[in-house]
């Protein structure tokens, strides 16, 4: 079924309850997502409850339509669109926002899939707590889930996975089954645990609808600084120097290409180059905190007396420091993303390697591009102290060239190939969909998909559920 022989609305809303589903001139605000090709919904809906998300499983169950559970639409890699079939239901969590329960001096929120990690985040702050996965977007709980993004302070605060406790999920069979595992406490043996499982799965293993997940203390103060290098040579060095000296205390550190950071100070008149002599080859952003109050640790001194003794180490071939407060020093990385769209189509890759083999695959890299495919401009940044590369390509828009759609994808695989034979990852955090469907199926062993496709028949026996993996 297409929009070109579209349902009647009126049969829509008999089917699925006039109340869920969304006005048809609205559709479009559903179809389309970050850096994916826009689909064709056959329908789009929005439950206010879990009984009636049971409901829509079950009409789609019943009728063979494809499940498309989405959330906040802040993914990067096509999971949570339709495709251009006009086959899919669109199942839009944005109206399951309920909180059921928060516990201050456990620090646990229960929330519905549907609440924003800002909403989490304004309701621990009175009580001193946060949900400490640090992100450019503000994405649901269902999504996070999903994903099981990570973040900025994944050295800190650890991933999503790290922070579930339980959840509730539907099956996609006759009956909507629902399973709930909701706990309101941090130690809990008496499940298998396949909440687990569902973290990561893009939605496969059932709809996500709710999440038991445990908060973190909101840190007393923070310190930051930005540190030149050199050459990325020195990245694991310094890396593991950070992680010795300021152990517990290091809760970020991020790594920004000389090309991610001139992108930003094209677009953004109001971000200043922080270092005196120009953008180096390669910045890290380094961030403390702590819980401790100032009077009782001052924790700008501590980070500055450690990186003057780390500058006066010529092995670390650091050229410059620059302690900037906070917002200066974040306020620079978050604005990555947006001035690398602004300067044209972003070719993105989510990808994670053992520490000590990135700045030489980036120079390899670095070097194949300009030979292969010269109008690609390497934008790179990510999170360095933990792995994780966003190996971004841009292409200018200005570039008049024809349809390059082959190389794209040619790189796209050669670049995931050797990720993995570095044994890292093609994922790293942005979780798996339609982007990454043939590098999975080319990557991942036989035997686990055969694996992974066997426990998918028991919890969706029609191949109805998420386009997170390959159908």
């Amino acid at each position: 079924m297409t929009k070109n022989r579209p349902v009647p609305l009126k049969i829509l809303m008999k089917a699925f309850g006039a109340e869920i589903v969304v006005d048809r001139d609205r559709w479009n605000e559903f179809e389309s997502g970050w850096r994916c090709k826009p689909g064709n919904a056959f329908c789009v809906v929005a439950p206010r409850n879990v009984e009636e998300l049971r409901s829509v499983v079950r009409k789609c169950v019943a009728d063979r339509l494809p499940l498309v559970p989405q959330g906040a639409l802040t993914g990067l890699v096509g999971a949570s669109v339709p495709d251009d079939t006009g086959t899919m239901v669109v199942v839009s969590t944005q109206r399951l926002k309920s909180v059921r329960h928060f516990s201050a001096c456990d620090g646990i929120i229960v929330a519905e899939s549907g609440l924003r990690l800002s909403d989490v985040n304004a309701l621990g702050l009175p009580h001193g707590l946060m949900l400490g996965i640090d992100l450019g977007a503000d994405p649901s709980i269902g999504g996070m889930v999903s994903t099981n993004t990570g973040g900025s302070r994944l050295l800190r605060y650890g991933g999503m996975r790290q922070h579930l406790l339980g959840a509730e999920i539907i099956l996609a069979d006759a009956d909507a089954t629902l399973i709930t595992h909701l706990p309101l406490v941090r130690k809990d043996n008496s499940h298998i645990g396949w909440s687990n499982l569902v973290a990561g799965a893009g939605g496969s293993f059932g709809f996500v609808s709710a999440a038991s997940i445990a908060l973190d203390p909101v840190p007393a103060q923070q310190a930051t600084a930005l540190i030149a290098l050199e050459t990325l040579d020195v990245l694991p060095l310094l890396v593991g120097r950070l992680r010795m000296t300021y152990g517990e205390l290091l809760s970020a550190c991020e790594g920004m290409s000389s090309g991610a950071i001139e992108a930003v100070l094209r677009h953004r008149a109001d971000i200043r180059q922080p270092f005196a002599f120009g953008v180096p080859n390669y910045t890290v952003l380094v961030e403390l905190s702590t819980s401790v109050e100032p009077d009782m640790l001052d924790l700008d001194a501590l980070l500055l007396s450690k990186l003057a003794s780390m500058f006066d180490d010529a092995a670390l071939a650091i050229s410059d420091i620059v302690v900037a407060p906070p917002e200066k020093a974040w306020g620079l990385r978050h604005a990555i993303s947006a001035a690398l769209a602004l300067d044209g189509d972003v070719i993105g890759l989510d990808v994670s390697l053992p520490l000590e083999q990135l700045p030489a695959f980036r120079e390899r890299w670095k070097a194949r591009l300009a030979a292969e495919v010269p109008w690609a401009r390497l934008c790179d940044f990510g999170h360095c102290g933990d792995g994780g590369l966003h190996f971004n390509l841009v292409r200018p828009h200005a570039t008049a060239m024809s349809d390059q759609s082959d190389s794209i994808q040619y790189i796209r695989e050669a670049i995931c190939r050797e990720v993995n034979a570095l044994e890292g990852s093609f994922s790293a955090e942005h979780g798996l969909g339609p982007a990454n469907a043939q590098i999975y199926s080319a990557l991942i062993p036989a035997c686990e998909q055969k694996f992974v496709r066997a426990m998918k028949s028991i919890v969706d026996p029609y191949a109805l559920l998420s386009r997170a993996l390959p159908r």
